[in-house]
C-alpha cells in the first residue's frame, strides 16, 4: 500500500508543478487537457484514499512517510509557481506566496522535530 499512497502523492506534486507553469504553457490546449485529466484522476484518487483511512486499509502513517518524501519537490514547485507568477501572471502572485508559506511551515517545523 505504501507505493500507492507514494505513487499518490508524486501525482499531487506533479499537478502543482504544472499547475506552477501555467503562465508559461496556458497558451496550448493539450496542457488545459492534460491538466483537468489529472486533476480528475487525482480527485478520485483522493476520495478512494479518504474511504481507505476510514476502512482502515490504508495506515496514516503510510500517507504522512509519503508526504515527506515530496514535501521537498513541493516547496521547490511552489516557489517555482511564485517566481513565474510574479513575472507572467500577478493574479495568482499572493496564492503562491501562501502556499510558499504553507510549505516552508511544513519544512521548518520536520527540521525543528528532527532536532
Amino acid at each position: 500500500m505504501k507505493n500507492k499512497v507514494s505513487l499518490a502523492n508524486a501525482g499531487f506534486a506533479l499537478f502543482l508543478l504544472f499547475f506552477a507553469l501555467e503562465p508559461l504553457l496556458c497558451k496550448w490546449d493539450a496542457y488545459w487537457y492534460a491538466l483537468c485529466g489529472l486533476a480528475v484522476v487525482l480527485g478520485v484518487v483522493l476520495v478512494a484514499g479518504i474511504v481507505g483511512i476510514f476502512r482502515r486499509k490504508v495506515s496514516t502513517d503510510d500517507c504522512m512517510e509519503a508526504i515527506k518524501k515530496h514535501s521537498p519537490a513541493c516547496f521547490v514547485f511552489c516557489l517555482l509557481g511564485a517566481a513565474l507568477s510574479y513575472v507572467y501572471d500577478e493574479q495568482m502572485f499572493y496564492f503562491w506566496i501562501f502556499m510558499v508559506v504553507l510549505e516552508g511551515s511544513d519544512f521548518v517545523a520536520r527540521l525543528f522535530k528532527k532536532a
